[in-house]
This record gives C-alpha cells, sequence and structure tokens, in this order.
C-alpha cells in the first residue's frame, strides 16, 4: 500500500529487465477489459426493480462501517430487456444519504426519514418506474450505463414483470473459499416464518 509505480516491485523488475535488453510482456492487456454484453441505450425508458442487493458492510474514509445496498433495475426496449444498476447506497434513512434521494425521485415527492425507515425495501421488487440513462466513456474504450434520475412510471401505462431469466442474488447459488459453487441450502418445510 502507498507505493509509487517506480517502487512497485513489478516495475522494478521490468526496468531492470528492460535495461538488459530483455523482452517483458506489460501485465495487463486492455483489450481483455472491454465488457463484451449490450448496454442500456440512452434515454428516459419504463424499468422495473428486479432486486435490493444486500452489499454488506463497508468502511469509508476511515469511518464506522455502514451497511450498502444496491437496486438492480429491469429496462424494457422493445421486447428486450437489459439489466441496469445504480451506484451502492448507504443503507440509512438518514434525510442527507443517496437513498433518500433515490427514492423520493422514485416516488415522485418527498419522504421523511420515518417513511424512508419504515419502508420495507423487499417490497419494491416488481414496482415500476422510469429511467433515464446516459452513458460516459470509460478508460478501455467501453461505456458506463449511469442512471441520472428515476421518476415514477407514467399514469395509464401498462406495468412490466420482472422477467424470469434474473435469479436474485440471495437466491443464486453461494460460491466457496476456491470458486466454486457451492449446493444452496434447503429450506426447512417445518419452519414458519411468522
Amino acid at each position: 500500500a502507498g507505493y509509487l509505480d517506480r517502487d512497485r516491485p513489478a516495475y522494478r523488475y521490468r526496468a531492470a529487465a528492460s535495461r538488459r535488453g530483455e523482452n517483458v510482456m506489460s501485465i495487463m492487456n486492455p483489450k481483455l477489459t472491454v465488457r463484451e454484453f449490450d448496454e442500456c441505450p440512452e434515454g428516459l425508458h419504463q424499468a422495473v426493480c428486479v432486486d435490493v442487493v444486500d452489499k454488506g458492510t463497508k468502511e469509508m474514509y476511515g469511518e464506522v462501517a455502514k451497511p450498502f445496498i444496491q437496486f438492480v433495475y429491469e429496462v424494457d426496449i422493445d421486447g428486450k430487456r437489459y439489466e441496469v444498476r445504480p451506484r451502492e447506497m448507504n443503507n440509512t434513512a438518514s434525510a442527507k444519504g443517496n437513498l433518500m434521494k433515490h427514492m423520493c425521485q422514485w416516488r415522485g415527492k418527498q419522504m421523511t426519514e420515518e417513511e424512508l425507515a419504515a419502508t420495507e425495501l423487499e417490497k419494491l421488487i416488481g414496482v415500476n418506474c422510469q429511467l433515464q440513462i446516459v452513458h460516459a466513456p470509460r478508460d478501455n474504450g467501453g461505456v458506463f450505463c449511469n442512471i441520472q434520475a428515476i421518476v415514477p412510471p407514467p399514469k395509464g401505462v401498462i406495468k412490466i414483470q420482472p422477467s424470469e431469466k434474473y435469479v436474485r442474488v440471495q437466491d443464486r447459488p453461494t460460491r466457496n473459499g476456491n470458486g466454486h459453487t457451492a449446493p444452496a441450502s434447503v429450506p426447512d418445510d417445518d419452519e414458519v416464518p411468522f
């Protein structure tokens, strides 16, 4: 941590090998980092929330670890679905938090901290909205597909449903320490959820 490029061991090795006249390959091939899937086109599109992902707790800027979440939306354009994810946001009901801004835009009116704290985010799965998508260039030649705004769906429009292709993150097989998928846990039929 805190290395300058010239102090990194790999840099020193490549520099010494270069001085000896050896041909040394680059560590990273930028062509391999280009994303190979279709990006959602720019514009205002109808969408549906398909997941609310618990991203765990993260320590930011030396502060106390805070819980983070990420919404996942499916945008429907002429029958073709695109998966769109905004940035992760702190799961807090604070009036200054990004979650509050996101929810107020989606709802189309202000919320109080108490209303947001009482909102069960899982119930937003299947709720429609409109997303304003803009593209920003990546360094590697691809594009970031950014959500610039989220607004309520227009009145009188047929609501779209989540596609069956998307599997919620919590329902996917978990990966164990060596990268292989572990079998999903079997629910206990005798357990009553309430």
